[in-house]
């Protein structure tokens, strides 16, 4: 949401220099190997590998405009990725974390940012109808789920 405020003040001519464009690289970290994730020597060719983070950082580095770069590592934190991140990082950089429980999260803000796909296709009629079944209907049935059946995937 931030990164879309930001562009869209900087289209619509907001005169402050921190409205810019804001370009993202999202990443998750866990997905993939530390060698994978920041680069890694291959000692049989003797060659340099850029991991992902490398590479978008290089990209980051390379527009010479004001508009901003975000790498976003979307997904759990884990030690030694981000132990990793620190020393790459030196002491003027900015690294920013936020972190949600999933238990807080519930499951209207997935449905939310899935209906903007689905009015897209379908429109805002169809797009708040199916908005409002969802309010009305769900809490109650994964209520009823919980109390009276055994979940084999756990739902949000």
């Amino acid at each position: 949401i931030l990164a879309d405020s930001l562009t869209d003040l900087h289209s619509k001519g907001v005169p402050y220099h921190f409205y810019q464009p804001v370009h993202t690289y999202v990443l998750n970290p866990k997905s993939i190997t530390a060698g994978e994730l920041y680069g890694e020597f291959n000692k049989t060719t003797m060659e340099w590998r850029d991991g992902l983070m490398g590479g978008s950082v290089r990209q980051c580095v390379a527009d010479q405009s004001k508009d901003h770069h975000w790498i976003i590592c979307d997904g759990p934190v884990d030690a030694v990725w981000i132990e990793n991140l620190n020393t790459v990082l030196d002491d003027n950089k900015i690294c920013g974390m936020v972190y949600i429980d999933s238990n807080d999260i519930r499951w209207g803000p997935y449905v939310k940012t899935w209906s903007r796909k689905f009015e897209e296709k379908f429109g805002e009629f169809y797009t708040e109808y199916l908005l409002n079944l969802y309010n009305t209907h769900i809490d109650k049935g994964l209520t009823f789920v919980r109390k009276n059946c055994k979940e084999v995937v756990k739902q949000v």
